[in-house]
């Protein structure tokens, strides 16, 4: 669309402002008018390529039929930070609790997967 932009100028002051001979409006704002169709029509083409680009929502289950949840596995890569995980459960919503192995011992840590950060520790 942006390069209409120099053929419509030059279109501009190459014609006269109305051709009655066609039944055109060749006037400033029946060009313009012209130059808005076809940028709407611009929009709406590109809008629909855009959308075909989109590749469909990801299955969330697996081959059996049950719902995956990849949260716990986000929160054993977040608890890998401490040491060596063990095990891995849910807390409740999007808190889970994760046993790690450390330099002290096991140490159960509570992983918040939605801000990514380790909560606390019991």
């Amino acid at each position: 669309m942006k390069q209409i932009w120099p053929l419509l100028c030059l279109v501009l002051l190459l014609t006269p402002y109305r051709s009655e001979a066609k039944g055109i409006d060749l006037s400033v704002s029946g060009l313009l008018k012209i130059a808005v169709a076809a940028e709407d029509q611009d929009r709406r083409k590109h809008r629909r390529d855009d959308n075909e680009d989109v590749p469909p929502p990801q299955n969330n289950r697996n081959d059996k039929g049950e719902r995956r949840d990849d949260r716990i596995k986000i929160a054993m890569d977040i608890a890998r930070s401490r040491g060596h995980v063990l095990d891995a459960g849910p807390q409740g919503g999007s808190i889970f609790w994760v046993r790690v192995a450390t330099e002290r011992g096991r140490v159960d840590l509570l992983v918040d997967v939605d801000s990514g950060r380790i909560i606390g520790e019991r």
